[in-house]
């Protein structure tokens, strides 16, 4: 039980570490910009200095924005799961000779990935500073 864990873990650092180059690449300032093109609508919305008029013109074009953003954003999300699970499922087919997809419906699992995910995260982010 206990090397399964171990592999679980290694592959799981392993897969996730083009995971944190993707979410630098982009996914960060692409979560940031759906924040103030939300944030601007809402100003935009509740503005007494604006007319009803040119709220109503503005308003389909945040929309808009919104729409993109959120599309970007679902793309990049898949993307990451796409990277990781072929990169853990490679790992653990080199290593063991089983792609491991039957691994990820234990709970066990998940949570050995989660922990690397998370000390992955943490190194990253010490190494930042």
């Amino acid at each position: 039980m206990l090397p399964d864990l171990v592999l679980d873990f290694v592959a799981a650092l392993f897969a996730a570490t083009p995971t944190v180059w993707l979410v630098r690449a982009g996914f960060l300032t692409t979560l940031r910009s759906l924040s103030e093109i939300a944030h601007r609508s809402f100003w935009v919305i509740r503005s007494n200095k604006i007319s009803d008029h040119w709220k109503e013109k503005a308003a389909p074009a945040y929309a808009l924005k919104l729409l993109r953003v959120t599309f970007k954003l679902a793309l990049y999300i898949i993307g990451l799961l796409l990277v990781f699970l072929v990169t853990y499922a490679s790992i653990l087919y080199l290593v063991s000779g089983d792609f491991g997809f039957g691994r990820l419906a234990n709970w066990r699992t998940q949570a050995v990935i989660a922990l690397a995910g998370v000390n992955l995260g943490l190194i990253s982010w010490y190494r930042a500073k």
